[in-house]
């Protein structure tokens, strides 16, 4: 008993043992490198890619208070029916063999029109005194000037697309370019449609081609015409009026006016014989429609008085006489060149071209400038800058 009374009791203690590194393996806390700060600084100033604005697409709007209850309509309540019997009726499904085609399960219609979906609740039970103040109830606060710097403007429209689907690109299916607006251009008067002003002779196959003869960029006001093609093929005439594509002639024979194609007609060459036998006049600017002045003093009674010319006409010896209408009424008759004069338009008038490789041209007159008038043509709406002798007042 005494002896094991002497001996003292034994402890025993845990503890981890420091294990030995392994050559090649680094400290925990040298796992991580430190950057340089030169390096970070650089990296912070790089700017960041900017992503293209999308403005996401709404297909519901989420208002806080619904001032109307939702009406359940009755096809609502019959597909909620069916589809509640066919989960009872599909419940048990026994295992089938062979070949099995799934059928697509269908899509259900829309119970409300896609506008109707971002309709404001409530608005359509309310009396028309009460829509105004209901709907300014239910629209956002004005935006800041921070949300214009946020969405600009300028990237509204194509930040909308985006939400929609858009990546930017042409649209369509295939892809195919850019669609430009269409540009409207006006199209000269008389023409049809398809029908180029440019383009004076017609196409008689697709081999050869009708070219106008030389002889028709010499036409003018009052020269001596034969109609070789039309209705009126065979007739002679002079020309009253020279159109884009049309000429105004007035046969000899009838003293009718008839409209033919340019085309239609060539120019009758006079004879040097015919040239040396009458005397050389100056070139006529008589036109008919156009106002004139008499200053013919031997024609007392007529003496600066102003009228209207009618209608001209020429005979055998090319005397150009004109028929002037007075602002009484009355009709003179045998007028000559010589004896009046034509009258100046004034601006926002219509004027015509007596003179010159323009003549017959008319137009409306924009300005007067150093004696220059500024025409804008009826039939190509160009603006011509004509001498204003050459223009005379168009009725």
């Amino acid at each position: 008993m005494d002896g094991g009374e002497g001996k003292r009791p034994t402890s025993i203690s845990f503890g981890l043992a420091q294990t030995s590194r392994r050559p090649g393996v680094r400290a925990p806390s040298s796992a991580v490198e430190t950057k340089n700060p030169l390096e970070t600084n650089k990296d912070l100033d790089e700017p960041r890619p900017v992503s293209p604005r999308v403005i996401p697409h709404i297909d519901r709007n989420q208002y806080a208070v619904e001032l109307a209850p939702k009406a359940t309509s009755k096809v609502e309540a019959q597909t909620e029916a069916r589809n509640s019997a066919k989960l009872e009726t599909e419940a048990y499904s026994p295992t089938k063999f062979g070949l099995q085609i799934r059928k697509k399960p269908a899509i259900p219609a829309a119970s409300s029109p896609m506008l109707a979906h971002n309709a404001i609740p409530g608005l359509a039970v309310l009396p028309d005194s009460q829509r105004l103040q209901h709907d300014l109830a239910h629209r956002p606060a004005d935006p800041s000037a921070s949300t214009y710097s946020e969405m600009p403007v300028g990237e509204f429209g194509a930040a909308l697309l985006r939400g929609m689907g858009w990546r930017g690109g042409a649209l369509g299916r295939n892809g195919g370019g850019l669609i430009r607006p269409v540009e409207v251009k006006l199209r000269p008067k008389g023409l049809g449609l398809g029908a180029d002003p440019n383009v004076i002779g017609r196409t008689a196959s697709s081999k050869s081609t009708l070219t106008p003869s030389p002889s028709l960029n010499k036409l003018s006001v009052g020269t001596k015409v034969s109609i070789v093609g039309g209705e009126h093929s065979g007739l002679a005439g002079f020309v009253l009026e020279i159109r884009a594509i049309s000429i105004r002639v007035k046969l000899i024979a009838s003293g009718e006016v008839v409209s033919v194609d340019r085309s239609e007609v060539s120019l009758i060459e006079q004879t040097a014989s015919a040239e040396t036998e009458r005397p050389q006049t100056g070139p006529s600017w008589l036109y008919p429609h156009i106002r004139i002045r008499f200053i013919a003093k031997s024609l007392p009674a007529l003496y600066q008085t102003m009228g209207d010319v009618l209608d001209i006409s020429v005979d055998d010896t090319d005397v150009i006489r004109a028929v002037v209408r007075l602002s009484d009424g009355r009709l003179v008759s045998d007028v000559f060149q010589e004896q009046v004069e034509p009258v100046k338009p004034t601006i926002g008038r219509t004027a015509v071209i007596i003179s010159g490789p323009q003549r017959g041209a008319k137009g409306t007159l924009l300005s007067i400038e150093k004696a220059m008038g500024h025409l804008q043509l009826e039939d190509s709406f160009e603006i011509a800058n004509v001498p204003i002798q050459q223009l005379c007042e168009y009725i």
